[in-house]
């Protein structure tokens, strides 16, 4: 039998009960026929009859009660109540098999959503979302709130129904999906009309003279990048200034490591072995370095620039930054992060738009057990990096609000020995009589869109709740419908953990998608 994980806790009752496991979005990798799930939570009278009940496909309404189907025999509610914060509530579990045979496979493709809920008489149960349920149960608990009004206040976003996630035929692994195309491709003469049109460094010892490696304030980490390309990185940033401070700027270059020595291989890696890699620095297989200079003149940085060093060192015109291969042109591969809002211009040679310097989301980070490379041993490092970001490199305003408000609960990011709040939700995405925006932040942005979105501008750098809202009929169709033109996430990274994830669950439920959500 499979149990999933879900968290003991309260419900809201109203006359109603609740299912605290499993959660909307919990995530399911093995087998679909014959999969059996321990579904349980509280009543609010005792010895209830409670059917579960899954939908007889995961694209009907769930509002229809016809596209409902029992689940085996009903379960009751036990006869002796659990006081909770003065409320009396009563226990119940039952072991379902919601595609107990291939008959039944409607009910769940694979790859796709199966939906269940319960049912007493006419009356449901609320149910809660994987990503919000716990901590708000135990914020709401530790507060007196009533068992009779927890469960509203942590409702999820599929209200009564829970969608669990299959895992199976992941889109990434098919080998059909591109990825980094949205800027387009150029040809590796025109690569080099790009290096020329900012006097690029031939190499990377050439950078880090040209910008007076290690400037001012030279500060390092090494990390892996789990939220993002999936490998191991050894990160170098500095501040610098020449001819008596006529020019100034912010010059970084990070190495590349995976799991096997000069190797790209992206997220498929072992990531002890490329974390080892990187504190070893050995057998890198290529360095990106990105530079952005400010005249005195000026009060502004002036364009951030990008060069691609091979494994040996030497300009590369292109850079290799998915496992498939495809899209390598430099600097339109970096700009479909870096760059949201950006393009090349073949004709001017240059960046149309500005691209940015990144925060370092220090949550999405793997790190070493080596001495000197843990987190701990590296947290006031990643404050400088970011306090550099901020300060120097003159960032949208969602990558500034970010730091800010990361750092916020520690003194800020000017502030030593300030560290980054992995939990951190931003005000705009707070607030309201349910926690779906939260859910939706902490279960879909943080991890699969952040670490792009905050280098556009204002509606889509998803800063606040209002802009991914005003997306809604687009955002389900990139993310999503991978057979009509889906290319979100945009990189294979985070394409690939999306898909393994419960984040489809909260965006089905969110806009009402009828697709059922599968590859």
């Amino acid at each position: 039998m499979k149990t999933l994980k879900s968290a003991v806790g309260l419900c809201v009752l109203l006359g109603l009960g609740c299912i605290t496991g499993p959660n909307n979005g919990a995530a399911h990798s093995g087998t679909i026929v014959g999969a059996a799930f321990n579904v349980g939570g509280y009543w609010t009278s005792p010895s209830a009859s409670i059917q579960v009940q899954v939908l007889r496909a995961p694209n009907l309404s769930v509002t229809d009660p016809a596209n409902w189907e029992d689940l085996g025999l009903p379960t009751t509610s036990s006869a002796t109540a659990t006081v909770i914060n003065g409320d009396s509530l009563y226990t119940w579990n039952v072991t379902v098999v919601p595609v107990p045979s291939s008959a039944f496979a409607a009910r769940w493709p694979a790859g796709g959503l199966v939906k269940l809920r319960a049912r007493s008489g006419p009356d449901g149960a609320y149910t809660f979302d994987e990503v919000t349920w716990t901590d708000c149960a135990i914020s709401e608990y530790g507060a007196g709130t009533s068992g009779q009004n927890i469960g509203f206040r942590c409702q999820g976003l599929g209200r009564g129904v829970v969608a669990i996630v299959s895992t199976l035929n992941n889109p990434a692994e098919l080998g059909t999906r591109e990825f980094l195309n949205l800027k387009g491709d150029i040809g590796l003469a025109e690569t080099d009309l790009y290096y020329g049109s900012w006097s690029a460094p031939a190499s990377l010892p050439g950078f880090r003279s040209t910008y007076l490696y290690p400037g001012t304030g030279e500060v390092t980490a090494t990390y892996y990048n789990e939220g993002d390309l999936g490998v191991g990185r050894e990160m170098h940033c500095w501040s610098y200034s020449y001819r008596l401070g006529l020019y100034s700027g912010t010059a970084c270059y990070v190495s590349n490591y995976s799991d096997t020595y000069r190797t790209p291989r992206f997220g498929n890696n072992d990531i002890p072995t490329a974390l080892s890699n990187a504190v070893a620095h050995s057998g890198a297989f290529a360095t990106v370095a990105m530079v952005t200079e400010r005249p005195y003149y000026s009060t502004t940085p002036g364009p951030v620039n990008f060069v691609v060093f091979n494994a040996d060192g030497n300009r590369a015109r292109e850079a290799q930054l998915d496992n498939r291969n495809q899209h390598r042109s430099v600097p339109n591969n970096c700009l479909t992060c870096h760059g949201v809002d950006t393009g090349y211009n073949a004709s001017a040679h240059s960046i149309s738009g500005r691209a940015n310097f990144l925060p370092f989301d220090v949550s999405a980070f793997r790190f070493s057990t080596a001495s000197g490379y843990t987190r701990a041993a590296q947290e006031d490092a990643f404050r400088r990096l970011n306090r550099m970001v901020r300060d120097s490199t003159a960032p949208t305003a969602a990558i500034t609000s970010l730091i800010d408000g990361a750092y916020a609960d520690t003194g800020g990011v000017a502030a030593t020995g300030a560290q980054w709040n992995d939990y951190h939700v931003p005000a705009a995405w707070q607030g309201g009589s349910t926690r779906d925006n939260v859910t939706l932040y902490n279960g879909v942005v943080k991890p699969y869109c952040r670490t792009c979105h905050v280098s556009a501008g204002a509606y889509r750098d998803f800063a606040e709740a209002a802009d991914f809202a005003n997306l809604k009929p687009s955002i389900m169709s990139r993310a999503c419908q991978i057979n009509s033109g889906g290319f979100m996430p945009h990189a294979e990274h985070p394409y690939r953990k999306f898909w393994a994830s419960g984040a489809r669950a909260y965006l089905n439920a969110w806009t009402g998608d009828t697709t059922g959500c599968k590859p």
